[in-house]
């Protein structure tokens, strides 16, 4: 039984201060070189998925995320998502998100695709 309560103790211990380290989430700056209205509809998107994810946003942050978006179409938007730490910029793949059967690119498309762009940066929840 004591051995037991031992185990027990560490357990609450350690979630504890998984708990405390959950709280301290990581700062980012995100800047977005967008060039149409459905490319700054995913610099929101991503934001707000950062958000999600449980990241500060700050200017002076010392990760920065740089969206470089463009749509030259409605229904088509290209990005990529570069890094940049300690002064080294990791550049992004880019990425394009086609609708055929609409005029538009749907909400629910858009924020997928900013996670997309967040998970292959490396960027995860916190």
């Amino acid at each position: 039984m004591r051995d037991a309560l031992v185990g027990l103790a560490v357990i609450a211990v350690v979630g504890a201060g998984a708990c405390t380290m959950a709280q301290a989430a990581p700062s980012v700056s995100l800047i977005c070189e967008t060039r149409s209205p459905q490319a700054q509809r995913l610099c929101a998107a991503v934001h707000d998925e950062l958000l999600r994810r449980g990241h500060v946003i700050a200017p002076d942050a010392p990760m920065q995320l740089v969206l470089i978006a463009d749509a030259t179409r409605r229904d088509e938007i290209q990005a990529s998502m570069d890094v940049i730490r300690q002064g080294q910029r990791q550049r992004g793949q880019t990425g394009t998100l086609t609708v055929m059967d609409r005029a538009e690119l749907p909400t629910a498309q858009i924020e997928s695709f900013a996670r997309t762009l967040l998970d292959k940066a490396g960027v995860t929840s916190h």
